[in-house]
């Protein structure tokens, strides 16, 4: 028992009690802090768990510190043990008078100047773990020009039902919703799905659109399971900014679309308002069969290599029009299949096919950006260049910030000769997107 008291009394000399309150009051704070602070810069859900376990085996470190070692002016002491109190020593002050200094049992002539070990140790503690999380959150921080390419999905295991299209079809989709916030924030802008091609790597992706973030992931499909991972990387420093992964059971995936574009915005840490999220929606449907379908064509679409894959695609789209026949999208949709069935195919019969179905959209819902340049593009192709320059002009009505209606207003101008036309409308796309053109010279050439 005495040796336990002695023990006792021992720890309280050191200030080992003292550290301990003072390290968890500071460890508290920063758990607060840490809390609200994490959540608002986007931080994956592993980063407060690796937060808290940096935190703890903080604790024992800081209590064995506080047994064993002293800061004083000449640094950093070893603790001596106690010992009998020394007689008062007389010292001579400078008026030649004697005074007593009294020293702590076991302390060195400099403890008069000692720092109290709950303040240097708590301090410093905190010190370092606020310096690790503000280096940490500088690393994985949103960047200012918020410039997005959305790559292509790892797709993970083999279903019969073919990942691959549907995972691409989510890639169109999810490229789409976000380009059409760029009305609503001035610093965003987001490659088209269409010129993501292939593999790539967010290297390869800054290097050829001069894009600054990048959104990669992966996607499995398992009977009714489909869990999507997404991934916000720096595509300048290659860092991962935050993952996030969503778990859908069901067949339709209208919800995991809904939620992975809502997900998709916070982790990019853009701000909703009710109007941004009727324009992302606008044209979309409520049934999820019809929704399955559109998904299912649109990656069709997008990887068709013969006209039995537009064929496909088509019957795709056709069948979302029967489940939904207000489904504006898909109709859309079926518009873009058509002009490309008549592209590789020089069958005219197509391209009144490619208008009428277009143009359903439109009357559906004719706010969509999106189909106001696929309709120019239709007509572009036809030579019809004042209906072309309508449709991209009602395109930038709807969303100013529309580069590409601006881009193609400035090749068809350009076709017929209205240089000056031409220049302004090229400068306005590159207003938009000072890095536009890295990546599209070549269209811009070849359509010269």
């Amino acid at each position: 028992m005495e040796r336990i008291l002695q023990f006792v009394s021992e720890l309280r000399r050191r200030s080992v009690f003292k550290v301990a309150a003072a390290y968890c009051v500071t460890a508290w704070l920063l758990v607060q802090v840490a809390a609200i602070v994490l959540p608002t810069f986007e931080a994956p859900s592993w980063a407060m768990k690796v937060f808290l376990f940096t935190v703890a085996s903080g604790f024992p470190i800081a209590l064995l510190c506080a047994w064993a070692f002293d800061l004083t002016p000449d640094g950093w002491t070893r603790t001596l043990q106690e010992h009998r109190p020394a007689s008062p020593a007389p010292s001579a002050t400078d008026d030649g008078r004697l005074a007593l200094r009294t020293a702590r049992p076991g302390a060195s002539p400099a403890s008069a100047f000692r720092l109290k070990r709950p303040t240097w140790i708590a301090a410093g503690a905190a010190g370092l773990i606020m310096i690790v999380l503000l280096g940490w959150l500088y690393q994985t921080r949103v960047p200012d020009a918020r410039h997005l390419a959305v790559l292509p999905f790892r797709v993970v295991g083999a279903e019969a039902d073919n990942p691959e299209i549907f995972s691409a079809g989510l890639l169109e989709t999810l490229s789409s919703r976000l380009m059409q916030l760029g009305q609503f924030q001035e610093a965003l802008w987001v490659v088209p799905a269409s010129e993501i091609v292939g593999p790539m790597t967010p290297s390869e992706a800054r290097d050829r659109f001069g894009v600054t973030l990048v959104v990669s992931g992966s996607i499995q499909v398992e009977a009714d399971l489909v869990r999507l991972t997404l991934n916000l990387v720096n595509a300048e420093t290659r860092r991962q900014i935050s993952s996030r992964q969503i778990d859908h059971q069901g067949g339709g995936h209208l919800a995991l679309q809904d939620e992975a574009t809502l997900l998709l915005a916070r982790m990019l840490q853009v701000q909703l308002s009710d109007k941004a999220r009727a324009t992302m929606t606008a044209g979309s449907t409520t049934d999820a069969q019809a929704n399955t379908l559109y998904l299912r064509g649109r990656g069709t679409l997008r990887n068709a290599q013969s006209v039995g894959d537009l064929d496909t695609a088509i019957d795709l789209f056709t069948q979302s029009t029967h489940a939904d026949p207000l489904f504006a999208l898909a109709h859309a949709g079926l518009g873009e299949a058509y002009w490309k069935k008549y592209r590789r195919s020089d069958d005219v019969q197509w391209i009144d096919d490619a208008i009428q179905h277009s143009q359903r959209a439109l009357q559906l819902d004719d706010n969509l950006a999106p189909v106001w340049v696929s309709l120019g593009l239709i007509r572009s192709g036809q030579r019809h260049d004042e209906a072309a320059l309508d449709a991209f002009q009602r395109a930038l009505e709807i969303d100013p910030s529309y580069a590409d209606a601006h881009r193609w207003r400035a090749i068809v101008h350009r076709r017929l000769g209205d240089f000056e036309q031409a220049e302004q409308a090229y400068h306005q796309a590159i207003t938009l997107h000072p890095e536009y053109w890295r990546g599209y010279n070549s269209l811009v050439q070849c359509h010269g």
